[in-house]
């Protein structure tokens, strides 16, 4: 599912330890109560705030990135537990593989890089595609996916988005 990631301090430049507010695709935001994560209100209260986070830096957060989100409990979102199919809970302070999330532009925020080619008269070889380089997230539309298999489905759909 689609998430829109928003800075807590405005526009601009996304980067590892800024805090955020997740809003799923039913406009309702992102929620750690207690050890749980929910979806159901519309709120941008503490419990709505995630920081943010590469695993050791402090860079920008673009399109590709290893992220880990960080709530207001000092527990961080894990969604792959083995043992908690389904579930997505922020229990632990760990940066491992079962927090470990990915993020990637919405399909409605991507942008090309080149414009698309212009038909030539006659038959030329077509040329290789130009990399789309990893460019920082500013406030944009985003999708947040497991980083390892198997990804917890509620992650990705119903728990974040209703």
């Amino acid at each position: 599912q689609k998430i829109t990631l928003e800075r807590v301090a405005g526009d601009g430049e996304v980067r590892s330890g800024d805090e955020v507010f997740l809003t799923g695709w039913t406009g309702k935001r992102l929620t750690a109560q207690g050890k749980s994560i929910h979806a159901k209100w519309d709120h941008k209260g503490t419990w709505q705030r995630f920081a943010i986070e590469l695993k050791g830096s402090d860079g920008p957060i673009a399109p590709g990135s290893t992220v880990y989100l960080k709530a207001h409990t000092g527990k961080r979102v894990d969604a792959g537990a083995p043992n908690s199919p389904g579930k997505v809970r922020a229990r632990f302070g760990d940066q491992g593989s079962w927090q470990k999330l990915v993020v990637e532009l919405a399909e409605s925020s991507r942008q090309e890089s080149t414009p698309a080619p212009t038909p030539a008269p006659t038959p030329a070889p077509t040329p290789a595609p130009t990399p789309v380089p990893r460019t920082p997230l500013a406030l944009q539309e985003a999708s947040v996916m497991c980083a390892e298999e198997p990804c917890d489905a509620a992650f990705v759909g119903v728990n974040l988005g209703g």
